[in-house]
C-alpha cells in the first residue's frame, strides 16, 4: 500500500519505515511557507524524522518564522553599516541586500516588510553617523536622530520598491527578469541622486564611498560618475540573489522529477506482482528501487542564470579600466609640486575664545615654518600639544643623518592651512601681513582658509598668498554650498529657530566657482626679474616675532604692482579648484570646477566637528571618488582628520603620525602629480563631459520597469455574457 503525506513526501506504511510527519506541518502549514519557493521551504521538504527533530529544536514553525524577519533585518543593516568607511568592510555593500531580496520572494506581508526594512536602514544610518553628537551638543543629538531618519528614507524606499518587483523575477521569461534587475539598479541610482538635493541635499557615504580603497571599483567613476559604482553594486546584489534562488528552484524540479519517477516505478512494480511477476521475474519485494533520477549533467544551459552573470561584468570592466588607466597614469602623468598640509588640530568650539588667539597664532606660526623644512627624507612633523611651543624633534637620526640632511632639496612649494585656519577676517591688515611675512620667510604659497567680509556680510572662503605679492584680495573663492543650521538658519524670518539653533548671523554663499591661479616657483630660482623687482623675500626690518596684532600697529611696507607675468621663467601657474568644509560631497561643484580649468582640487575642511571616529574617513571618501571620477588629483587639509592627497586615479597617500594616526598636530609632505592640461583637454573623463548620464539612463529604466510591472488601475472582473438559450431558460 502506498500512503501519500505531502506534494513531496512520500510515505510507505511498512514497520520497518520511518513515522509520517507530524500533523502540524502535515495539515497547518503556515501560508508563507505554502507559497514560498526555496530555500524557505526546506523544512516542509525534509524527511520525517529531521522534520521531527526541526520542530522539537525550534517548538514550532511560526517561531522560526517569527524570527525570520529578526534575521534579515541583522543580516542587511550590518553588512550595510559594515560597509561604510571606518569599518572598512567594504565587501558587505556587495551583499547587504542579498538578505533582504531572499525574502522578498517569498511575498511577506506588507506589515513585516516596511517595519523590518524601515528599523533596519534607520539603525544602520544611525551608527554610521552616531558622529553627529559631537556637533553643538547637545542639539547634536537631536540631529543624530532627524538627520538620520532622513537620509533612511531613500534605502528604505528602494526596498520597498523591491518588495513589489523582485518575486515578480520568480519564473518569469529571462527578458523580464533582466528587466527587474536593471529597473532596481537604476531606481537606487536615482534615489541616490535625489538625496544629493533634495532638502539641499545630503549625500553622505553613498555606495561609491564604500569602494574609496578599491581602485579597481572606482575606476568605473570615470565613466558614470559616483553613479557607475553604486548601479554595478545593486546589480550584482540582485543577480547573486537570483542565482541563489535558481538554484534552489532547479533543485526542487529535480527532486520532483525524482520522486515522480519513483512513485511511477513503484507502481509497475505493484501492478507487475499483480500480474504474477512479468518483467521484472516476481521477488520485486526484495529489489531495491533504483536511484532517482536527476537531470542530465550536460545540460548546464538549462540551470544558466544570465542576471548573475550581468551583476559579475561590471567587474571585469572594472579592471580592464584599471589596467588602461594605470598604465595612462604611469606614461602621462606629471609631478606639479611639492605640497604640505598643516593640522592645527584645534577644539572647533573653543577656536574662537579671545583667550586662546595668541596661542593658536603662535602655533600656526610655528607649523608653518616646520612644514617649510619637510622633504621627502622627513615627511611628517609632529607637535606636542602640552604647550604651544614645545615640539617633538623628528629630524634624521643615525649614521645617515648628516647625508639625509644635505638631500633636502625638495621643500614644500605651496603649503596648504584648512578651512578658517584662525579667527581673523582676512581684510584685516595685520593679519595679511601676518600670512605674508610666514609666505617670504619660507619662500612657499600658501593657500588658508579664511573669512571675510562682503557685501555687509560674511563668507566662509580661500585665499591664495603669493611670496613678494602677498594676499591676493581679488581672486578668492566663497563657500557656495552652506551647511544648515550651522552657517545659515532656513526659515529664521518665520519660525524662531535662531533661539535654538546657536547661529546669529547667516553666512553669505558663494557666486563663481571659478579656480583660483596658484604660481608656484623652485626655492633656487632667481630672486629678480628684468625690472630688478625683489619678488622672491622681502629683508624684514625687526627680527621680533609678527603677530597679527602687532603688525595692525605698524605701517604696512608699500608694495610695488606686481603680476604673474613678472615672474621669473621657471614659476608655474596652476589653476587650483578649491572646495570648502562639505562641498566634496557634492560632484557637481568639482565638476563645475574642472570644467572651468581646474588643475586639481583642494578640499580645505575642519573634521575637528566629528571626534576622532569614523567621520573623517567618511568625508574623505567622497574626495577619492571626485578624483577617480574627474581625472585630477585632490589635495585635502583638514584641522584634524585625513588630511593628504589622492592620485588622478582616487589611490590615497594619508598623512599618518609615527602612531599611524590621522589625528594628530602637524604637518605632512607630499608630492602632487596629474595630467598636464594638453593631455587632459584631449582625453576627459566621460562624467567630465556627459556629467549626470547614468541617472537620467537611470530615470528611463525605472520608468519603464515599474509601467511594464506594477498595474496602476485595478482590473475589473469580466462578467461573461449570458446566451440567448441560458436567457430564455432562466
Amino acid at each position: 500500500m502506498f500512503v501519500r503525506v505531502s506534494p513531496c513526501v512520500s510515505v510507505c506504511p511498512c514497520p520497518s519505515c520511518p513515522p509520517p510527519p507530524p500533523p502540524l506541518l502535515r495539515r497547518h502549514r503556515p501560508p508563507l511557507l505554502r507559497r514560498s519557493p526555496a530555500p524557505l521551504y526546506f523544512i516542509a521538504r525534509l524527511p520525517p524524522p529531521r522534520i521531527f527533530r526541526c520542530v522539537q529544536f525550534f517548538g514550532n514553525t511560526y517561531r522560526v518564522l517569527r524570527l525570520l524577519p529578526f534575521a534579515v533585518g541583522a543580516a542587511g543593516g550590518l553588512l550595510y553599516f559594515a560597509a561604510a568607511p571606518g569599518i572598512g568592510f567594504s565587501e558587505g555593500a556587495w551583499l547587504w541586500a542579498v538578505p533582504f531580496l531572499l525574502w522578498a520572494a517569498t511575498k511577506p506581508t506588507w506589515k513585516q516588510w516596511l517595519f523590518t526594512a524601515g528599523v533596519s536602514m534607520w539603525l544602520a544610518k544611525i551608527a554610521t553617523l552616531v558622529w553627529l553628537r559631537h556637533v553643538y551638543p547637545p542639539l547634536g543629538w537631536l540631529g543624530l536622530v532627524l538627520l538620520t531618519a532622513s537620509v533612511a528614507a531613500f534605502p528604505f524606499a528602494w526596498l520597498a520598491l523591491a518588495r513589489r518587483l523582485f518575486p515578480k523575477a520568480t519564473g518569469a521569461p529571462v527578458t523580464s527578469r533582466i528587466a527587474i534587475q536593471f529597473g532596481l539598479a537604476g531606481a537606487w541610482v536615482l534615489l541616490e541622486w535625489l538625496q544629493s538635493w533634495i532638502f539641499t541635499g545630503f549625500p553622505w557615504v553613498l555606495l561609491a564611498e564604500t569602494q574609496w580603497r578599491q581602485p579597481v571599483v572606482l575606476s568605473l567613476c570615470a565613466w558614470g560618475g559616483p553613479w557607475a559604482p553604486a548601479f554595478a553594486i545593486i546589480l550584482f546584489n540582485t543577480g547573486l540573489s537570483r542565482y541563489i534562488l535558481r538554484y534552489f528552484e532547479e533543485r526542487e524540479k529535480a527532486e520532483e522529477a525524482a520522486l515522480k519517477a519513483r512513485r511511477e516505478e513503484f507502481a509497475e512494480r505493484m501492478k507487475d506482482a499483480a500480474d504474477g511477476g512479468g518483467r521484472f521475474g516476481g521477488g520485486f519485494e526484495n529489489r531495491p528501487l533504483r536511484p532517482a533520477q536527476f537531470p542530465n549533467p550536460f545540460n548546464a544551459l538549462r540551470r544558466v542564470c544570465p542576471e548573475f552573470y550581468l551583476g559579475v561584468l561590471p567587474v571585469f570592466l572594472g579592471i580592464l579600466s584599471f589596467v588602461r588607466a594605470s598604465h595612462t597614469h604611469t606614461n602621462h602623468a606629471e609631478t606639479f609640486f611639492t605640497a604640505a598640509a598643516i593640522q592645527t588640530d584645534f577644539d572647533p568650539n573653543a577656536k574662537w575664545d579671545p583667550k586662546l588667539l595668541r596661542e593658536n597664532t603662535d602655533t600656526v606660526a610655528t607649523l608653518i615654518n616646520e612644514a617649510a623644512k619637510l622633504s621627502e627624507e622627513k615627511p611628517i612633523f609632529e607637535m606636542a600639544q602640552a604647550t604651544a611651543g614645545e615640539t617633538k624633534k623628528t629630524a634624521p637620526t643615525g649614521k645617515n643623518a648628516p647625508a639625509l640632511a644635505a638631500k633636502r632639496r625638495t621643500p614644500p612649494q605651496v603649503i596648504f592651512l584648512p578651512e578658517a585656519a584662525l579667527p581673523y577676517h582676512i581684510s584685516e591688515v595685520g593679519y595679511q601681513k601676518f600670512l605674508t611675512d610666514l609666505a617670504e620667510k619660507n619662500n612657499a604659497t600658501l593657500l588658508v582658509g579664511v573669512v571675510g567680509e562682503s557685501d555687509g556680510g560674511y563668507y566662509n572662503g580661500i585665499h591664495s598668498v603669493t611670496p613678494g605679492i602677498g594676499v591676493d584680495m581679488q581672486n578668492y573663492y566663497a563657500k557656495r554650498h552652506l551647511v544648515p543650521f550651522g552657517e545659515y538658519v532656513p526659515l529664521a524670518d518665520i519660525l524662531p529657530l535662531r533661539k535654538v539653533v546657536p547661529v546669529e548671523k547667516d553666512c553669505l554663499p558663494g557666486k563663481e566657482g571659478s579656480p583660483l591661479p596658484l604660481t608656484v616657483w623652485k626655492k633656487d630660482s632667481p630672486s629678480t626679474t628684468a625690472a630688478g623687482l625683489n619678488i622672491r623675500l622681502r629683508k624684514k626690518t625687526s627680527t621680533k616675532k609678527t603677530t597679527p596684532e602687532t603688525a595692525a600697529k605698524t605701517t604696512p611696507e608699500t608694495t610695488p604692482e606686481i603680476s604673474l607675468s613678472d615672474f621669473p621663467a621657471t614659476a608655474k601657474t596652476f589653476q587650483a579648484g578649491s572646495l570648502v568644509c562639505y562641498e566634496d560631497v557634492f560632484p557637481e561643484l568639482a565638476r563645475d570646477m574642472v570644467l572651468h580649468g581646474a588643475d586639481f582640487l583642494a578640499v580645505l575642511t575642519n573634521d575637528a566637528w566629528y571626534g576622532r571616529e569614523a567621520g573623517a574617513y567618511q568625508h574623505a571618501s567622497h574626495s577619492a571618488v571626485l578624483a577617480a571620477s574627474l581625472g585630477v588629483p585632490v589635495v585635502r587639509c583638514g584641522n584634524n582628520g585625513w588630511s593628504g592627497v589622492f592620485n588622478a586615479l582616487g589611490q590615497q597617500m594619508p598623512m599618518l603620525n609615527r602612531a599611524g594616526s590621522i589625528y594628530f598636530r602637524g604637518a605632512g609632505y607630499f608630492e602632487v602629480r596629474g595630467f598636464p592640461v594638453a593631455f587632459r583637454t584631449q582625453n576627459p573623463t566621460l562624467y567630465t563631459t556627459r556629467g549626470n548620464w547614468m541617472v537620467k539612463l537611470s530615470a528611463l529604466l525605472v520608468a519603464w520597469v515599474v509601467l511594464r510591472n506594477i498595474p496602476f488601475r485595478r482590473k475589473k472582473p469580466i462578467r461573461e455574457k449570458k446566451t440567448e438559450i441560458e436567457t430564455v431558460s432562466s
